[in-house]
């Protein structure tokens, strides 16, 4: 699989390629309003929703300096840290049956490391956001 690899914290994530429209740099978007793991953004004249990646996986002290933007959802993206690149991961399916992980949708091994692939999907329905950016 195709991954755009990034950092939260000093763990590495990834997302399918698939999956993202865009990456940008965090200091390019205006905050609009925010609350507990989210914000609204005006982005390139847009309004965006922005989940806090950092504070659904629980890991508050991380450096977050870039948005990656899904492609499925027009005005929907997460923070993120450091870009590694984009690589080809060998894609390791998560038991569902043993371990659920809700906002990942499996797991992936790069040069010795696990990186954990996200589930852009699970993350864009975690809060109801629809109309949210209509009355921004």
């Amino acid at each position: 699989m195709k991954c755009i690899v990034f950092t939260i914290g000093e763990y590495l994530f990834g997302a399918d390629i698939e999956d993202v429209k865009e990456v940008g740099k965090k200091k390019n978007a205006k905050i609009i309003s925010s609350g507990k793991g989210f914000s609204i953004i005006k982005y390139r004249d847009k309004n965006f929703v922005i989940f806090e990646l950092s504070e659904i996986f629980d890991l508050k002290d991380a450096k977050l300096e870039n948005i990656l933007f899904f492609s499925k959802f027009d005005d929907i993206g997460v923070t993120i840290g450091e870009i590694k690149g984009m690589f080809d991961v060998k894609e390791k399916s998560i038991p569902r049956d043993i371990l659920e992980l809700k906002y990942i949708k499996s797991f992936g091994d790069l040069e010795d490391k696990t990186i954990f692939i996200i589930d852009t999907d699970q993350i864009a329905k975690r809060k109801k956001i629809k109309g949210l950016i209509k009355s921004v």
